[in-house]
C-alpha cells in the first residue's frame, strides 16, 4: 500500500467537520478584514475623523490660519501617523516646508510667521515660527513633535 502525502491544507479542511467550514470560512474573512483595516489611516482625501488634507495643504505657509487647528488633530492622532511611511506622509500633508538634513526629518508650518512676507527667496531654513516636525527612519514616520521656538 502507498502513502500518498497531502498538502496541509487539505489535512486542515478535512478535519473540519461539514458543519464547521461555515464558521471558520466567516472567522478567516473577519482576520483577514481587521488586519488590514489600518493600513491607510489617511489615505481617503477630504477629512479623516477632524482632518482635512486639503485645506493643509492650500495652506502651505500658514498664512491662511486653518494650520494651528488641523494641527491639534495630528498631534491628537499621533499614533497613527506613528505608521505611516515617508510617501504616505507626503500624500497626507504634502511637501514639507523644511526638510532636515539627511532627509530624517520633515517641518511643516503650523503659525503665521515671517514666511508670509513675500519672501523671494523659498530657503525658509532660519524661519523662526511654530512648526511641527516629522522625524523618520528607515522611511517610516518615528516621532511627530510641535516645536515652539
Amino acid at each position: 500500500m502507498k502513502k500518498v502525502k497531502r498538502p496541509w491544507v487539505t489535512l486542515v479542511i478535512g478535519t473540519i467537520q461539514g458543519h464547521r467550514i461555515k464558521e471558520w470560512a466567516i472567522l478567516i474573512f473577519l482576520f483577514t478584514v481587521f488586519s488590514c483595516s489600518g493600513k491607510k489611516l489617511f489615505e481617503k482625501t477630504g477629512t479623516t475623523k477632524g482632518f482635512n488634507d486639503e485645506e493643509w495643504k492650500r495652506d502651505s505657509l500658514s498664512c491662511d490660519g486653518k494650520r494651528p487647528e488641523l494641527a491639534k488633530i495630528l498631534i491628537a492622532k499621533k499614533s497613527m501617523l506613528l505608521r505611516l511611511n515617508r510617501g504616505a506622509l507626503v500624500k497626507t500633508l504634502g511637501k514639507a516646508n523644511i526638510i532636515g538634513n539627511k532627509n530624517n526629518s520633515y517641518a511643516y508650518f503650523i503659525e503665521k510667521g515671517p514666511q508670509c512676507l513675500n519672501i523671494n527667496d523659498k530657503d525658509y531654513k532660519d524661519i523662526q515660527t511654530k512648526m511641527i516636525v516629522v522625524d523618520f527612519k528607515d522611511e517610516r514616520v518615528v516621532d511627530l513633535n510641535i516645536i515652539i521656538p
